[in-house]
């Protein structure tokens, strides 16, 4: 199975034809969650992750997410031991804040403080203990993106068993979605779904 987490202003998941595409053409159970307009999920995390324990029993199950989502899906990962792939996850706000765009500034104020979302080392070795699966995280040379790669990589030397996170970087300055039929990464996905049974 693998499930869906639309992006910032992803109102109609245009980006994601690629996976539904690949989960067509290998019968491959699809989820998909919205949010939209943008909260970060942040009002939705504790339903979402109900529903998806609801739904998983006995399934080989990948998390896909992108940007904002993107962070989403390693932390849904970490604390439900799922297969993700990551595309230019936001891993510290302040960072993401400091490199953001202007209109992205603006949604990333209207959040709490108390809901900022920061992958670090403490949080991931809460769970990299039991954690069996695979992260995969993929990031072009966007400002923002390599500032944020760069900060999980310090936090990961911190981490015990940081080989559960794996690094793909695609050649390309800008902040999108790099999982196409074009590049072919899409195939991490089937590698990741054989190679991590659950």
């Amino acid at each position: 199975m693998i499930i869906l987490l639309s992006t910032y202003n992803q109102k109609h998941f245009m980006l994601y034809g690629t996976l539904i595409h690949v989960s067509d053409k290998n019968s491959i159970d699809i989820m998909i969650f919205n949010d939209y307009p943008p909260t970060y999920y942040e009002s939705k995390y504790n339903i979402i992750m109900e529903i998806i324990q609801e739904n998983i029993k006995n399934k080989n199950v990948l998390l896909v997410g992108s940007s904002m989502s993107g962070t989403i899906v390693i932390k849904l990962g970490l604390e439900l031991n799922l297969n993700v792939i990551s595309n230019v996850p936001q891993l510290n706000y302040d960072i993401t804040y400091k490199h953001a765009w202007d209109n992205l500034k603006d949604i990333l104020k209207s959040f709490n403080d108390n809901n900022h979302i920061n992958i670090s080392n403490n949080y991931i070795s809460k769970y990299s203990d039991t954690y069996d699966k695979k992260i995969i995280i993929i990031h072009g040379q966007h400002e923002m993106d390599i500032a944020n790669i760069e900060y999980l990589k310090e936090e990961l030397k911190l981490v015990t068993n940081n080989e559960i996170i794996e690094f793909v970087e695609v050649n390309d300055k800008g902040h999108k979605w790099f999982l196409s039929m074009e590049n072919e990464n899409y195939l991490s996905i089937l590698h990741v779904l054989k190679n991590n049974k659950r």
